[in-house]
């Protein structure tokens, strides 16, 4: 429901091919939780907010995010408050070490 017209293109194509389908936000979500049982103050994202915190972390600038999603620029900044205040940092740097600290980014 909450997906860009893409990913879901992408998911059609490859479970008509007979394989499994599972977005890459909700397989790195996943992954985290099933990491060494502590908990991470990612967890108190919603999936929505988890999509946006890890494009914001790979650089996407809002604009593009609210294209992806289907959504305003507006929407992008309410989300990227609610965001920064679950997580308790102020800046997209400290959010992407947040990210590549609690593995849902990698350096590149």
């Amino acid at each position: 429901k909450n997906c860009s017209e893409e990913t879901l293109r992408r998911a059609v194509r490859t479970v008509a091919a007979g394989q499994r389908f599972i977005d890459h936000d909700i397989a790195q979500r996943l992954a985290l939780a099933a990491t060494s049982g502590e908990q991470s103050p990612l967890d108190r994202l919603t999936a929505r907010e988890l999509g946006v915190a890890l494009m914001l972390g790979r650089g996407v600038r809002s604009v593009d995010i609210a294209e992806r999603l289907h959504i305003s620029e507006k929407t992008v900044h309410t989300y990227k408050s609610r965001i920064y205040d679950k997580l308790d940092v102020d800046t997209e740097s400290a959010l992407t070490l947040m990210l590549l600290r609690y593995g849902l980014l990698t350096e590149a």
